[in-house]
């Protein structure tokens, strides 16, 4: 008796060849290269200072608001009718913080400026205020030759401004 039929329980485990190996071995390389670039970005995204400062935030606010809206309902069940306007006011409120939180986390900070280029985002162009030649400025009138301690006070106020524009830290908010 022949059997045109064998079935796989009898014929045994079937080996994969093993550059079937090597792909699936590679491909677990790269899916794990995938979660650290994934982890990194999450990392970089949740886990900043100003987002930690966010999550805080977020966790102090968001029960008390919730918080405030229960003593509401109490206050408005005991007979208090203006309540009821803050009962339905403070979940606002927390949906609220929960939309700022979300979209101040994913925001994307623009770069900072180099230090030495001058103005950085707006061209290199600088107001006429800290220009070094005096091309938009009129000479003043013989008669005024002196100038006055306004005019000092304001000069000496530019070139502060000037310098802390040069060489000032820029603004981290």
């Amino acid at each position: 008796m022949t059997l045109f039929f064998s079935p796989p329980c009898l014929l045994g485990r079937r080996e994969r060849p093993p550059e079937d190996r090597r792909r699936r071995q590679r491909r677990r390389q790269s899916e794990l290269a995938g979660a650290s670039v994934a982890w990194s970005t999450v990392r970089s995204i949740w886990l900043t200072r100003r987002a930690l400062a966010l999550h805080a935030t977020l966790a102090i606010v968001v029960p008390g608001f919730f918080a405030l809206c229960t003593w509401q309902v109490l206050r408005a069940l005991s007979g208090n009718e203006l309540s009821w306007v803050y009962v339905f006011e403070w979940p606002f409120f927390a949906g609220y913080a929960i939309y700022l939180w979300w979209k101040l986390v994913h925001e994307q900070p623009e770069p900072a400026a180099d230090q030495g280029s001058d103005m950085g985002h707006l061209g290199g162009t600088q107001p006429p205020a800290m220009t070094d030649g005096a091309s938009n400025v009129e000479p003043l009138p013989s008669s005024e030759a002196e100038p006055t301690r306004e005019e000092l006070e304001l000069e000496a106020y530019n070139r502060y401004l000037a310098e802390l524009h040069t060489h000032g830290r820029p603004k981290r908010w």
